[in-house]
């Protein structure tokens, strides 16, 4: 069974996060992905950056780098001096092979460098050419650098979460980030189906601001729309009690996410509550808004009665009623519904064994996805780069290394 992107080749010249992640999204669909890494450096800068935000140590045994790793699950490496003629003349033959070019690299390195989108479209008509920047390249900041911190403080989401009195908080696990990579993934797929109709290639680009914008596409559109800025939620006086989160006795959470007010009297029922139904504080939606400090101490102090588990079997009884567990990371590894549809994965890693993954979250009934494979070394293809896709000699090779082609 075929993957819905094989034989298509992707050049990427990235690092961090955006770029890496848009091409572990396109390998996953089958694409021959061939990273171009800066050898005078040490390869990508997250191959040796040991906390990540100077929060998380993503150090591993190997001396192997876990947020590097997941970046580049099954890709192949090179490296290429860019600054070096004969390093960069590789690389623009290897474009010149390639069905996409991914990049998130600063323009006016790009620019210096020669590998900016109208001199490529020049060697390689057909070329997709993705690129994602900071900001957006047009506009007084478009050289900018930035990253998911500074698409988060730019967008405005800092201000999403959390009540009035706190301040901006930043959301972990790098929103912007991912919503980028997952856009330009996106914007590929879109450009080589236009490329199949026209028979040429373009230029798709993203920024990380707007990004950060789009993953908060309802809030800014509301907010365009009603000219009303959008409000933070403090779950202490929330207006909705069905659409809120509470403690329970065992120190875990659950989050009723029920929006439609009909299912107020029998959301009351089943907690054991019914007299809040006729409450002359509660019996309205605009009662219920109005007292809402008092209805959620209310509730509050009754979810604390029980356990959790305990809670999901009461309300488990009306089906039409929407809550979940409030869970932590860990919790996904032996969550039977994430296991069950295969959100993670095992895979066997050269230097680790036997590892869980997370796997791409799409099923296609005709295709298949291609299975997880470690993150590549340093340089690890150079050699079967040079000799398969650019069909170098053993001859020709040396004498690049000796004119420091690779660093």
């Amino acid at each position: 069974m075929e993957a819905p992107l094989d034989g298509i080749r992707v050049v990427e010249w990235s690092m961090y996060a955006t770029g890496p992640m848009c091409g572990v999204m396109l390998r996953d669909l089958g694409a021959d992905v061939i990273r171009i890494e800066d050898p005078g450096r040490g390869g990508d800068p997250t191959r040796n950056m040991r906390y990540v935000a100077g929060i998380t140590d993503c150090q591993m045994p190997g001396d192997r780098n876990a947020f590097f790793e997941v970046m580049n699950w099954g890709k192949r490496s090179v490296t290429f001096n860019l600054k070096h003629p004969q390093g960069r003349e590789l690389a623009l033959r290897l474009i010149d092979k390639a069905d996409v070019f991914t990049l998130n690299i600063r323009p006016p390195v790009v620019r210096k460098l020669g590998l900016d989108y109208e001199t490529l479209r020049e060697r390689n008509p057909r070329l997709i050419y993705a690129t994602a920047s900071a900001y957006g390249e047009a506009g007084p900041q478009g050289d900018r650098s930035g990253n998911d911190f500074t698409g988060q403080a730019r967008s405005g989401i800092m201000f999403g979460a959390g009540s009035d009195d706190h301040p901006p908080l930043y959301h972990l696990g790098g929103f912007p980030d991912m919503t980028g990579a997952t856009l330009l993934a996106h914007a590929v797929i879109s450009a080589l189906y236009a490329r199949e109709r026209s028979g040429e290639g373009q230029k798709v680009e993203l920024s990380n601001l707007g990004a950060a914008m789009w993953i908060q596409y309802w809030a800014v559109s509301n907010q365009l729309l009603l000219d009303i800025p959008w409000p933070r939620q403090d779950r202490r006086r929330a207006k909705q009690p069905m659409f809120n989160h509470y403690l329970c006795a065992d120190g875990e959470w659950i989050a009723m996410a029920t929006v439609r007010d009909e299912k107020w009297p029998g959301f009351c029922g089943l907690i054991a509550r019914p007299e809040l139904v006729d409450d002359p504080r509660f019996d309205t939606v605009e009662n219920r808004k109005e007292n809402a400090a008092e209805l959620v101490a209310i509730l509050e102090e009754q979810f604390a009665t029980k356990p959790r588990a305990e809670w999901e079997t009461i309300l488990g009884q009306d089906e039409s009623l929407e809550w979940e567990r409030v869970q932590r990371l860990p919790d996904l590894q032996s969550d039977p519904q994430v296991l069950a549809n295969e959100y993670l994965v095992d895979m066997e890693h050269p230097v680790w064994g036997t590892v869980r993954a997370q796997n791409y979250p799409v099923k296609f009934s005709e295709s298949e996805l291609r299975p997880r494979r470690a993150a590549p070394d340093l340089g690890e293809h150079n050699f079967e780069v040079l000799t398969e896709e650019l069909g170098c000699s053993s001859e020709e090779i040396a004498e690049l290394m000796s004119a420091g082609a690779f660093g």
